[in-house]
C-alpha cells in the first residue's frame, strides 16, 4: 500500500462547504452576552484584580531570579578564594 503520494500524505476528507459546526466558543460568547450586565462588570472586576495580582507575582518573580543570580555569583567568587584551582596563576595566563 502506497502511504506518500508525491511527498504527501493523501487527505481523505470529503470537503463540505454546506455544513458549519457551531464552535464552543461561539456558544460561550452567545450565552455570555445573554447574561446580566451586573454580572458581566463583576466578572471583568475580578479579571482586572487577577491581571494586577499576576503582574505583581511577576515582578516578585523577576526580583527573585535576580537576588538568586546574585548569590549564585557571590557564592562562585567565595568557592574561588576558599578552593583555589590546582594550576599556578601565571600558567593560567601564560600557557607555555
Amino acid at each position: 500500500m502506497k502511504v506518500f503520494h508525491e511527498g504527501r500524505l493523501p487527505d481523505r476528507r470529503v470537503p463540505r462547504s454546506d455544513v458549519r459546526e457551531a464552535s464552543d466558543k461561539d456558544a460561550a460568547v452567545t450565552d455570555f452576552l445573554t447574561g446580566d450586565l451586573e454580572e458581566f462588570h463583576r466578572i471583568q472586576g475580578l479579571l482586572h484584580d487577577l491581571e494586577k495580582q499576576l503582574i505583581g507575582l511577576r515582578e516578585t518573580l523577576q526580583h527573585r531570579q535576580a537576588r538568586i543570580a546574585h548569590v549564585k555569583h557571590a557564592l562562585s567568587d567565595l568557592r574561588t578564594l576558599l578552593f583555589p584551582s590546582r594550576i599556578r596563576w601565571w600558567r593560567k595566563w601564560l600557557p607555555w
